[in-house]
């Protein structure tokens, strides 16, 4: 038969190390912390099922490090591990303009025209919270993008016939309901 307090032991002792371990690592994930805090819980209700067979030192030594490990775990969920240098950036901010209708979003001209570079108006409107039609309007007035060309051009001939021209590359997209 297994000694169940050898058993509780060696869980102790790999508890102690996965709580020290995760206290140094993931420092403001709080969904990790409570993961560990509700192991150590467990263990000590584990624990105290079996209290009686511990001598009184031990098991009072036990049921202290068990509870500074819980008062650990809540504190660290609360921590960060970057302390902000400043305040956040502000790349965008609605502009009320007193009139009816939705605010106009103002996108910081420098951040957008970096984060262009880097990604597609579809990838930059989540980060900015707003559509990727804004971000391409925004885009298209500061200069960092050039109006794509026009998917018809209806054109009045000499002979008085209307001819209607379709932009292939543009009329790819167009989608006929």
């Amino acid at each position: 038969m297994a000694d169940p307090l050898n058993n509780l032991r060696t869980v102790y002792h790999d508890l102690a190390r996965r709580v020290s371990r995760t206290l140094r690592t993931q420092l403001g994930d709080g969904l990790h912390l409570r993961s560990q805090r509700d192991k150590v819980l467990r263990f000590m209700a584990d624990a105290s099922v079996h209290m009686g067979e511990f001598p009184a030192e031990e098991f009072a030594a036990l049921w202290a490090s068990a509870d500074t490990m819980v008062a650990q775990l809540d504190s660290a969920c609360h921590q960060s591990t970057d302390s902000p240098d400043g305040p956040a950036l502000v790349v965008a901010q609605c502009v009320r303009s007193g009139k009816q209708g939705r605010p106009r979003v103002h996108i910081e001209p420098a951040f957008l025209a970096e984060a262009l570079a880097l990604r597609a108006v579809g990838g930059i409107a989540p980060v900015i919270a707003c559509s990727a039609r804004t971000i391409h309007r925004r885009a298209l007035e500061l200069g960092l993008m050039a109006p794509a060309p026009p998917v018809a051009r209806v054109t009045a001939l000499p002979n008085g016939e209307i001819t209607c021209t379709y932009n292939v590359r543009a009329a790819r997209n167009i989608v006929l309901w």
